[in-house]
């Protein structure tokens, strides 16, 4: 059964190490199925913080997928999963994507998601997601 961890940078096509002019290039969709939008992504990023927002890009974690582990260790392997845990409403943008209030970090302009919306297409705040 393919897992949620183990996604490495792939970098236009070949895995590698990352560089300022590649791109981390996100699937529409998880092997499970599950849409993958900068709202339901990890992206492994080290070296970025609020003092140094460029870090290195290392691959992507699908939340979707992760939430479904953790329901099914709490309420048994075969536990049906509600809609509404998998919603994307119910998830944010991973915190260290806010550069400074208000500002995406330099890496979310190198990562291009297959599906349609990427991060800057995302209001940062969470009142403001919620008003759009």
């Amino acid at each position: 059964m393919p897992r949620r961890t183990g996604n490495v940078a792939m970098w236009n096509g070949q895995q590698g190490k990352p560089t300022e002019t590649r791109e981390l290039i996100i699937p529409a969709q998880c092997s499970q199925g599950h849409a993958l939008t900068p709202m339901t992504v990890h992206v492994r990023v080290t070296g970025a913080c609020r003092n140094s927002p460029g870090g290195n890009i290392h691959g992507w974690e699908c939340v979707a997928c992760l939430r479904v582990d953790l329901w099914r260790a709490h309420y048994g392997r075969n536990a049906p999963v509600p809609e509404d845990v998998l919603t994307e409403d119910q998830f944010g943008i991973q915190k260290n994507a806010q550069a400074t209030p208000g500002r995406l970090a330099v890496w979310c302009e190198r990562v291009l998601f297959l599906a349609d919306k990427q991060f800057s297409d995302y209001p940062l705040d969470r009142t403001k997601r919620a008003a759009a």
